[in-house]
């Protein structure tokens, strides 16, 4: 449902040196700034006025700068991305997290605000559904953590993180036995906060695992320990927990009563996720309560905030894709320069060795560099595959579809077009016919069928083969094997990212993606992808 995340710039301002916001006489005038707009950005994040917050957090990141503050700057960019993840923009939150990690790049690993970056990152990981990567990020964060003084506060926060993985992975006791953990640490530093986020940590595992009556009381354990000095967001959070345990209990009245508190505070406040979900369950309640009009409008509402939810999702997954594989290329083009380099000396040297030997040695350099280079195509196929990756494949493919009308109006006739220069087909007929193919297979499927062949397609569309075979090369620019191949590849990396998915074998899942056997799908894999299936896997685990 709602799992609530300890943002890092609040949650552990007392175990940064730098951030506690104290002014010391000896301070420079510089410093004193600085450290005056530490202390009222906090209070601002506290109350909930987010807004402000961010006018506090910008301004504190243009003096860090000037200044040459460099860990100052550091966690005002990561304050940055604390505003945008509580108004759930994670695809600008993302690349603040992104950034504050390129700028602390000089600053030791171990580095306090090293820890706090990184821990930040692996809670957008957590929002954006990535759930291996963010349990290894928290267990690097407690690792480091764990070699200064006093890191309780950090090692709360990655609890409470840890716990929210174990959530979404549906490990309920295990994420109820995170937020316990963190409730004890709370409790013990005397932090009101800290034991808010976990009560209702502690209610949302309640509600999943059906223990209504226990998710009620300690969400309203939490609501008698919110002041005006506390977040707003935990208001809500405590109010729709509530809503959702009276839905469980059938007592339908009390229950919208409650998600209708949770839908104002969400609403004024920009909590798009938050809303989101109120939405849902109040749909849930008044369907429960025989008020079907109203059940649908709340439907409406949700899945209105669902799909501007989800595009955030999207940009946010396609900015951590891109940054890998700018990584992966950068490694590439140093392997080229490296490459040039050894050409450059083996000409010199091998001048003195006769002409077949230097001929050999040149024809295995050149066979390598050609590799490089199908190498460094295929990671550009790669990218292009992995933009918006919540988009759909036949959305990709219409944008193909365009481009290359496009061309043929320009160009006036392709390669693979010239041969169909006498078809019965026009421009128009295909244009149709290529909707058609997009439409029946993205609603079909029929490509998870392993003996699917060209004319079982034409059959099912009422077209014959020559007309499947010039709509796929004049508007696709493939034939019909590398087509299916693109949907299948498509289906592998779909179910390579679900959770329900995770224990099957790589082969399995080629299998079920419609593969006959496991040499076509490794070899189709790599020649779309550019890494191998299990590869890919592993940069995606």
């Amino acid at each position: 449902m709602f799992k609530r995340t300890i943002l890092f710039l609040i949650s552990i301002i007392f175990f940064h040196n730098t951030i506690q916001a104290q002014i010391s006489d000896n301070d420079s005038i510089e410093v004193k700034k600085v450290r005056t707009l530490q202390k009222v950005s906090q209070a601002a994040y506290r109350k909930g006025d987010f807004e402000l917050y961010k006018k506090y957090v910008d301004s504190l990141q243009l003096l860090a700068k000037e200044y040459n503050l460099l860990e100052d700057e550091v966690l005002a960019v990561v304050g940055q991305g604390i505003y945008y993840s509580n108004i759930d923009v994670y695809d600008e939150s993302l690349k603040k997290y992104l950034n504050a990690l390129d700028i602390a790049k000089e600053l030791p690993e171990d580095s306090k605000t090293r820890i706090i970056v990184l821990a930040n990152l692996g809670n957008m990981y957590n929002n954006l559904g990535q759930y291996n990567k963010a349990s290894q990020t928290f267990k690097k964060v407690i690792k480091l953590a764990k070699r200064h003084e006093n890191p309780e506060r950090v090692l709360i926060a990655s609890y409470n993180a840890l716990g929210i993985t174990a959530m979404h992975q549906k490990k309920y006791e295990e994420s109820l036995a995170y937020s316990q953990k963190v409730d004890s640490f709370a409790t013990e530093l005397s932090r009101n906060d800290l034991k808010i986020t976990a009560l209702n940590n502690m209610a949302d595992s309640y509600v999943k695992l059906e223990r209504y009556q226990e998710a009620m009381h300690n969400a309203e354990l939490a609501l008698q320990l919110i002041t005006e000095e506390e977040s707003i967001e935990s208001k809500a959070e405590s109010h729709l927990h509530i809503g959702v345990s009276f839905i469980g209990l059938n007592k339908l009245p009390e229950a919208i009563h409650m998600l209708t508190i949770a839908q104002e505070i969400a609403k004024n406040n920009q909590f798009l996720e938050l809303e989101m979900h109120v939405h849902e369950y109040l749909a849930k309640a008044y369907e429960l309560k025989g008020d079907l009009k109203k059940s649908v409008a709340e439907h409406k509402k949700y899945k209105g905030l669902r799909d501007s939810y989800l595009n955030t999702l999207s940009e946010g997954k396609r900015i951590i894709a891109e940054r890998e594989l700018a990584e992966q290329t950068t490694l590439l083009k140093e392997q080229k320069k490296s490459l040039s380099k050894q050409n450059k000396d083996i000409i010199i040297y091998g001048s003195i060795l006769c002409v077949i030997l230097i001929l050999g040695i040149w024809g295995y350099f050149f066979n390598r560099r050609i590799s490089l280079k199908k190498q460094s195509t295929d990671l550009i196929q790669y990218k292009q595959l992995l933009e918006n990756e919540n988009q759909s494949l036949r959305a990709k493919l219409n944008t193909v579809l365009k481009k290359n009308n496009e061309s043929l109006v320009l160009t006036s006739i392709s390669d693979n077009s010239s041969k169909y220069q006498n078809s019965s087909l026009s421009p128009e007929d295909r244009d149709v016919y290529a909707e058609r193919i997009l439409q029946y297979m993205e609603e079909q499927k029929p490509y998870l069928d392993e003996d699917l062949k060209q004319s079982d397609l034409a059959e099912a569309l009422n077209m014959n083969i020559p007309q499947i075979s010039e709509v796929l090369n004049v508007c696709f620019q493939k034939n019909f094997n590398n087509f299916l191949n693109l949907y299948r590849i498509n289906e592998v990396k779909k179910l390579m990212n679900n959770p329900n998915y995770e224990e099957y074998k790589i082969v399995a899942i080629g299998y079920e993606a419609g593969f006959k056997s496991k040499t076509s799908f490794n070899r189709a894999f790599k020649n779309l992808v550019g890494l191998t299936p299990s590869e890919y896997r592993k940069k995606s685990a």
